[in-house]
């Protein structure tokens, strides 16, 4: 069984580097958690 790895996600702007990270705006936030699928982040 895999195990799960935790670790803390960067704020940045778009677009969302390959390591991952968040966004964050009025709207809300936006943290990409799965790496490979399409996403789209609209303000």
């Amino acid at each position: 069984m895999d195990k799960v790895q935790l670790r803390r996600l960067p704020v940045t702007t778009p677009p969302i580097p390959s390591g991952g990270g968040r966004i964050q705006s009025p709207a809300g936030e936006l943290a990409q958690v799965v790496n490979g699928d399409s996403y789209q982040f609209r303000d």
